[in-house]
C-alpha cells in the first residue's frame, strides 16, 4: 500500500534566515575545513549562527524574508 507524504510545513522566519545565512557561509566554512564532512559543517555554521547577536540574526532574518524595514 502507498503510504500519502505528509504535507511540507512553511519555513518560519527564523529557519529562512538561518538557510539563507548557511549558504552564504557553507564555502568559507568548507575552505576552512576541507577534510569536514556536510554534517561536520552544519554543525559549524550551526554554531556560528547562535554566536550571532540578536540583532545580528534579524538582520539575516529580514533579508530572508524580503522585508525592507
Amino acid at each position: 500500500s502507498v503510504v500519502p507524504k505528509k504535507p511540507k510545513r512553511e519555513l518560519t522566519a527564523k529557519q529562512m534566515g538561518l538557510n539563507l545565512f548557511m549558504k552564504a557561509k557553507k564555502d568559507s566554512v568548507r575552505s576552512d575545513n576541507p577534510e569536514g564532512s556536510w554534517g561536520d559543517h552544519k554543525k559549524i555554521l550551526g554554531s556560528m549562527w547562535k554566536d550571532l547577536s540578536t540583532d545580528q540574526q534579524a538582520k539575516w532574518i529580514q533579508e530572508a524574508s524580503g522585508s525592507d524595514e
